[in-house]
């Protein structure tokens, strides 16, 4: 275990004092380091929080063997060495570990692996950057991605190297060490040793630029290359991404990774007591214990709150924290999923006991579903649709209660199937999106309104909600036409399925004018083209050609269904696709691997309208045939 240096800090800079013994137990708890504030990316979030946004980074997942993020961020920030086997690193080209020559069990490699391979991973990553976007190649890609992870690792590890003795900062004579008053038998110093003695190093530092360079003598040789290599790690250390420390400057309130603000040459007396509590629970994770660690953890949480008095940001870190802890939209799509396999059972085996089981799943995952936006609502102190991510969490959970509703008009077990597939499969979706950044993050200043958020955002996502349910429902009129179901069967399904476009017709028509309102207030323009604004307006159109269609008598129940299936698809280019093009006003959301997904769902759905049409006409041509007749 890499030994760290606890520190005192005095009335100008610091000292240290003697080395720690390596640590012999662990510690089993982190309820109060996991709620520290960290400022991330304009955010107030806990130390959960961000131990998650980093593993989901770094790995895919919010959690290592088992065992939950803010445990190995931990490991990371001050045990490192323990850190080195937990596999991390997400590799989804298999090339790419061939080439490094690495053999992982799976897609993720420990850094332990990493680590021999990272100059050849150096090489490949400058030659790929020298190439455009549009010139590499999937390995390419992947190549920079696990760059970027690394240094954000090499970030995380290096949190508390500040105080650790480094080759860097060798004293190799005793005249060095007497100079900058270390004691005469230690042979290297760390950064934070360095930084408490400025002082001395300063004012041979600035004699040097008056002197020829020739005529420097060998102590001041040395003090100008201890200075510089002081310059070199506060470059690359400097702006770590655990900005734990809030400070007041010209007015604006910024935050400090402990390196920074242990290198501050006259910090104020809360700040230095800060950074004590850190280093005291560095010592305690060391010497595991437990009492010493939360207890400088817990002084540093409310240090924290007493120079920030009264910001609401950090009035619902614990909720936050509780939010994570429980997870709710991942147990919520977990109950959709069993809820979907009882009533596809049901429809197979129609026992009372399998749908009246299912409803009760859709219902308590509706439940849970529900109280997980609330929370976000409180937490961010924000309508529930400020991001990509959210939108699908939203969009399930209109989703479920139509669903929810049409069960209670039919009661055919269509709208609990609609409900169980929906919820699930959006909820699975937002995942994806999850993992590309902060879910609950700072709202873009475009929509930086909470009146407008309300109104037009909200609204159009629910006009999204009820275009892809009626598109739903279409497939589901295709299938049971094609298995020539009852007359009421189809009847039912035709009629959910006119009312939920009509629905989904309402909403995008009042969402798009809402929004020619916000851009209005916003923007001084009704309307301006922009690729969203035009994707509202196709959704609007597309519905409103369909429902003229079938009255003018130029499509039928099938065309309503096929049209309504095609809906989907535009509904899914006026969500997402206008994210590809990254122009516009609305230009805000996650897009990275965005095409590919939009490719192949638009196909798939092509395939089963073409599949379907075919089916249909199978169909037709059987009943109409003199063999059907008679």
């Amino acid at each position: 275990m890499k030994q760290r240096i606890k520190c005192s800090l005095f009335a100008v800079g610091f000292t240290l004092s003697a080395a720690l013994a390596p640590a012999a137990t662990t510690l089993r708890s982190f309820d109060e380091f996991q709620s520290i504030a960290v400022m991330e990316n304009g955010r107030k979030m806990p130390m959960d929080t961000f131990a998650r946004h980093k593993l989901l980074q770094l790995s895919g997942k919010s959690t290592v063997g088992g065992r939950p993020a803010i445990d190995w961020l931990a490991r990371m920030i001050f045990d490192p060495a323990a850190a080195k086997d937990d596999p991390v690193f997400l590799v989804n080209n298999p090339e790419v570990l061939e080439a490094l020559g690495i053999r992982a069990v799976g897609r993720r490699c420990p850094f332990a692996q990493l680590e021999p391979a990272l100059p050849k991973l150096d090489e490949w990553g400058m030659k790929a950057t020298r190439l455009d976007a549009a010139s590499r190649s999937a390995a390419d890609n992947e190549i920079l991605r696990l760059c970027d992870a690394v240094a954000l690792y090499a970030q995380l590890v290096g949190t508390l190297d500040f105080l650790e003795p480094l080759d860097d900062f060798k004293l190799p004579t005793a005249e060095v060490r007497e100079q900058l008053g270390f004691p005469s038998n230690q042979e290297n110093g760390s950064y934070a040793d360095l930084v408490g003695r400025i002082d001395k190093i300063r004012p041979v530092v600035e004699k040097l630029a008056a002197k020829d360079q020739t005529q420097w003598t060998p102590l001041e040789q040395e003090i100008f290359r201890l200075s510089s290599a002081m310059f070199a790690f506060d470059q690359e250390y400097a702006h770590g991404p655990l900005t734990i420390f809030p400070i007041k400057a010209h007015g604006e309130e910024i935050w400090l990774a402990p390196q920074e603000a242990f290198a501050l040459h006259v910090p104020s007396a809360s700040l230095k007591a800060m950074v004590t509590n850190l280093v005291d629970m560095a010592a305690a994770y060391e010497s595991g214990s437990q009492a010493a660690f939360d207890q400088a953890a817990r002084t540093l949480r409310q240090s924290v709150a007493d120079r920030l008095e009264g910001d609401p940001e950090l009035r619902h870190l614990s909720l936050e924290v509780r939010y994570n802890q429980l997870d709710l939209l991942y147990r919520a799509e977990t109950l959709y999923g069993f809820a979907f396999l009882l009533v596809f059972a049901f429809q197979f085996a129609a026992r009372r006991g399998l749908r009246w089981s299912a409803a009760a799943l859709v219902v308590a995952g509706f439940v849970l579903h529900t109280v997980a936006i609330t929370a976000r609502v409180v937490i961010m102190g924000r309508p529930p649709v400020t991001n990509l991510y959210s939108t699908f969490v939203f969009v399930a959970w209109v989703f479920v209660l139509l669903g929810l509703v049409l069960e209670l008009l039919q009661k055919n077990s269509l709208g609990l199937l609609a409900a169980a597939l929906g919820g699930l499969v959006l909820l699975l979706v937002s995942g994806r999106f999850a993992a590309d950044g902060d879910p609950m993050g700072k709202v873009v200043a475009v929509l930086d309104s909470n009146f407008w958020l309300t109104t037009h955002v909200i609204t159009i996502t629910m006009g999204y909600a009820g275009c892809a349910f009626a598109g739903l429902m279409g497939h589901v009129f295709l299938i049971q036409s094609a298995k020539r179901a009852r007359a009421e069967l189809l009847d039912a399904t035709y009629r959910s399925l006119t009312g939920l476009l009509g629905f989904g017709l309402t909403f995008s028509f009042l969402g798009t004018m809402l929004g020619g309102v916000w851009a209005d207030q916003s923007w001084g323009r009704f309307w301006g083209w922009d690729p969203k604004e035009n994707g509202a307006l196709l959704i609007v159109l597309w519905c409103s050609i369909l429902f003229h269609a079938r009255a003018g008598g130029l499509i039928g129940r099938f065309g309503m269904a096929m049209g309504s299936i095609f809906g989907v698809i535009v509904v899914a280019m006026a969500w997402l696709g206008v994210n590809l093009l990254g122009v516009g006003l609305h230009s805000y959301g996650f897009t990275s691997g965005l095409a590919w997904g939009l490719f192949a769902f638009t196909a798939a759905e092509v395939l089963f309208m073409v599949a379907g049409w075919f089916v249909n006409r199978r169909v037709k041509a059987r009943s109409l045939s003199p063999t059907a007749v008679s």
